[in-house]
């Protein structure tokens, strides 16, 4: 009969009280094993979940894996990084099949199954988890992060209020990193401003606005609830803009949806965690939902706890979504929105000329390059427009924002062309709808019915409707609105 002994799956368990255990050392939390053994209780799914977590993913006393609104996450060398389901059930099947289990005085192998596996991976998923409504990046012991903010970079995170460099720790939870080494006095970044020069004309007021965006987005507030809607000719330097502001929070913390998507029911999940949005070409098609692309647009701005549904996956509820939206179009967005908000909440930047056909191929790499001082330089805004408490528009924005409310609220701009407005002020209904109808001739616009039009007069002006008798018969007015003695149009 051949011994217990010569199977590989099995070890004599050895009771001998004068024999010392060999000790386990635990891993550093690189992701990768302990090839030591490892004895655990199949049965029991969340010891071995916090079994694994002491022996596999622990450096430090902190815990290097976790479950984080519903994904997971693992600390690697160069920082925290999403892991999906599948690559954590692979990695619980290889952990399970080196691992033994207690069978009387035998130590057996494990055979991981399927269910096996499933059992502890949702034990896992509770012995990892972190509340939902902490907001990244957070100190995972409970620590308050310095105010100003942090940014991950390739050696270390900053401290942004003082652009002191920190080590990185598993403490800090932070799920993007930058992809580049923070140099302390870097200087001026030369070939960045160059380029600015030529992409705004050498205009000062351009060139500040968009340097206190960069700053205003790497401290991950939002203060002055503002977006930046850059527009201009085809490759005139919109997309390098938005490639370098990615560049230097990193590409984990950018969500590049297409506007439309913006009002579909599992628009909102690719916007989660991410510290920026970009809208690289800001077109409506015909078949969006304009109303809800504009909802979400303000309310993401303002701040506002939203909803967030997920396919597949537990909606969160009253997220506040921290991304800051920065949208490029060649052209101006056909929003639909009555009471001109949406164009309120946009601050306007103007490129200058196109590069079509002399297009820089280097540029990129040579705007890489001086991460380290378009980050001092980026800085440099924020504490400029910390001290003013608000942003500053260059002198043409006004007259494209006029061109845009129009587009986007043709009522307003009818009562801006063709009425006056006051509590002294009446007109007939009749006659307000009629001058409404001419002037849509005249502007090429199709007016909208009746009802609509009262609709969309109401949050453009505050008017009261009441009954009057004309000749004997009642006849609606509204209070607080007249046509011009000589309208526009």
């Amino acid at each position: 009969m051949t011994e217990r002994t010569n199977y590989p799956d099995r070890t004599i368990l050895d009771r001998s009280p004068t024999r010392p255990s060999k000790k386990r050392t635990p891993s550093k939390g690189n992701g990768h094993a302990d090839e030591a053994l490892t004895v655990i209780d199949p049965k029991a799914p969340l010891d071995v979940a916090s079994q694994f977590m002491l022996t596999h993913w622990m450096q430090g006393g902190v815990g290097c894996m976790a479950f984080w609104r519903s994904e997971f996450w693992r600390y690697a060398p160069n920082g925290w990084q999403q892991m999906s389901t599948d690559d954590v059930r692979a990695e619980l099947y290889r952990l399970l099949s080196v691992a033994k289990h207690p069978v009387e005085n035998l130590l057996l192998s494990v055979k991981p199954t399927p269910r096996m596996v499933n059992d502890v991976l949702d034990a896992l998923r509770a012995r990892a988890k972190i509340d939902d409504a902490r907001d990244a990046p957070f100190m995972l012991d409970g620590t308050v992060l310095p105010a100003g903010g942090v940014l991950v970079v390739n050696n270390g995170y900053i401290e942004l209020a003082s652009r002191t460099l920190r080590p990185l720790t598993p403490n800090l939870f932070a799920p993007s990193r930058a992809d580049f080494d923070y140099e302390p006095d870097s200087g001026d970044p030369v070939k960045w401003l160059a380029f600015l020069g030529e992409v705004f004309d050498d205009d000062p007021a351009s060139i500040a606005l968009l340097q206190e965006f960069f700053g205003h987005v790497l401290s991950g507030g939002n203060l002055y609830q503002k977006a930046l809607f850059i527009a201009g000719p085809k490759r005139s330097g919109k997309g390098t803009i938005a490639g370098v502001l990615t560049r230097l929070i990193g590409r984990a913390a950018v969500a590049s949806p297409a506007l439309h998507t913006l009002g579909d029911p599992f628009g909102l999940a690719g916007l989660l965690n991410r510290s920026l949005i970009v809208v690289s070409d800001a077109r409506l098609t015909a078949r969006a939902d304009i109303n809800n692309v504009v909802e979400t647009l303000l309310r993401v701005i303002a701040g506002d706890p939203v909803d967030v549904h997920r396919k597949f996956l537990t909606p969160l509820p009253a997220v506040v979504l921290p991304g800051r939206i920065l949208m490029l179009s060649n052209e101006l967005p056909a929003f639909a929105d009555a009471s001109g908000a949406i164009t309120s909440r946009f601050l306007i930047l103007r490129t200058r000329q196109s590069f079509y056909g002399r297009e820089n191929p280097k540029l990129a790499r040579e705007l890489a390059e001086e991460l380290p001082a378009i980050l001092d330089w980026a800085l440099d805004g924020l504490t400029v427009l910390t001290k003013r408490a608000h942003f500053v528009e260059p002198g043409d924005a006004e007259a494209t924002r006029e061109t845009w409310d129009r587009a986007t609220s043709p009522t307003a701009a009818f009562v801006a062309d063709c009425c006056v407005v006051g509590p002294h002020c009446e007109v007939s209904d009749d006659l307000l709808f009629g001058a409404y109808e001419a002037w849509c001739m005249r502007q090429n616009f199709k007016p909208l019915a009746r009802n609509w039009f009262y609709r969309d007069l109401a949050p453009v002006v505050a008017t009261k409707r009441r009954r009057r008798l004309v000749g004997g018969v009642q006849k609606p007015f509204l209070d607080g609105i007249d046509l011009c003695d000589s309208p526009l149009g």
